[in-house]
């Protein structure tokens, strides 16, 4: 291992399931996200990589020999988080209003070229915890929106939205910046590279556009009391109920209904808003490198186990 630059890892001859595995070894090379990455690919240095954001992935493309594989994620959440305890916030009109000013379609497009998954549900249209009761109860409508705000007294209104300034976020934060701006809600974007300390901590804005790479009841953290990502202090006895039932019991049943609890709650209340889900990219060199398949759970990417070189 070599800080901030390398770690080589080595199969072990002894390996229970040497054979199930193909690659002798793999280096992991730091690098930063972006252009740094597809020169590095280009010139041979890598063989292959996470892709985090369109251009990046569009960027690969132009490569000779060079390939991109895009599968869609139900855990790569893109969300937009709105405090409840802060204005103009705290208004559950201007949540409203910000819900039917959102479309979605065009924020997928921006980000990803369409490859992502257009939802407004914690999970997309296919899942068994995808309920059609509660889809598209804020279809886009800028009309409606202003006139919320306009109820609300809060036409017009300025406030903070926090980011994290990677390529992941390049296109659809000025996006949504755009689509609030034409019904009367003005987005400073602020950047930082220390969430927890200015955001989740200091709470330095009422909103923010994150993302999150997690399956199952983890996509619930920003309304779970006492939760760091619930700076917000989200609290809502059936939601805290449903989530600790989606922590504990195997039921099939009780597991829906939980999840149709938290779905009402997205409804009732806006607390944040599902913009997308993002999908999962791996660049490879197409000559020397096969087997790529990805991993769509927790932590999503390369699945090493598939993977083999080319002779």
């Amino acid at each position: 291992m070599v800080p901030d630059e390398r770690l080589s890892v080595r199969k072990v001859k002894n390996y229970w399931d040497k054979r199930g595995w193909k690659l002798p070894g793999v280096d992991f090379v730091q690098l930063s996200q972006g252009p740094q990455e597809v020169n590095a690919i280009r010139s041979g240095q890598i063989d292959t990589f996470a892709v985090a954001d369109q251009g990046t992935a569009d960027a690969v493309k132009t490569g000779s020999g060079l390939g991109v594989l895009t599968q869609a994620s139900d855990s790569a959440m893109f969300f937009f988080d709105m405090c409840r305890d802060q204005p103009p916030f705290d208004k559950l009109k201007v949540r409203q209003a910000a819900a039917y000013t959102i479309d979605r379609n065009a924020l997928n497009q921006a980000a990803n070229s369409g490859d992502g998954i257009v939802t407004d549900e914690l999970w997309p249209k296919g899942s068994q915890f995808y309920f059609p009761e509660f889809a598209d109860k804020y279809p886009h409508n800028p009309k409606k929106a202003r006139r919320l705000l306009q109820q609300a007294g809060a036409a017009g209104a300025t406030f903070d939205l926090m980011t994290y300034p990677a390529p992941a976020f390049q296109q659809v934060v000025p996006a949504v910046q755009e689509q609030l701006k034409k019904v009367g809600l003005n987005a400073r974007i602020v950047q930082t590279t220390n969430i927890a300390q200015d955001l989740y901590i200091a709470k330095k804005a009422p909103s923010n556009i994150l993302s999150t790479i997690n399956p199952g009841v983890a996509k619930l953290n920003n309304l779970t009391p006492k939760f760091l990502t619930n700076y917000c202090g989200y609290d809502r006895p059936d939601v805290t109920a449903a989530i600790e039932t989606l922590k504990s019991s195997p039921d099939p049943a009780k597991q829906k209904d939980a999840w149709r609890t938290a779905q009402k709650a997205m409804v009732d209340d806006v607390p944040f808003l599902v913009l997308y889900f993002g999908p999962v990219r791996q660049a490879y060199v197409a000559k020397k490198v096969g087997g790529v398949t990805q991993m769509l759970e927790q932590g999503q990417g390369p699945s090493f186990r598939q993977m083999y070189l080319k002779k």
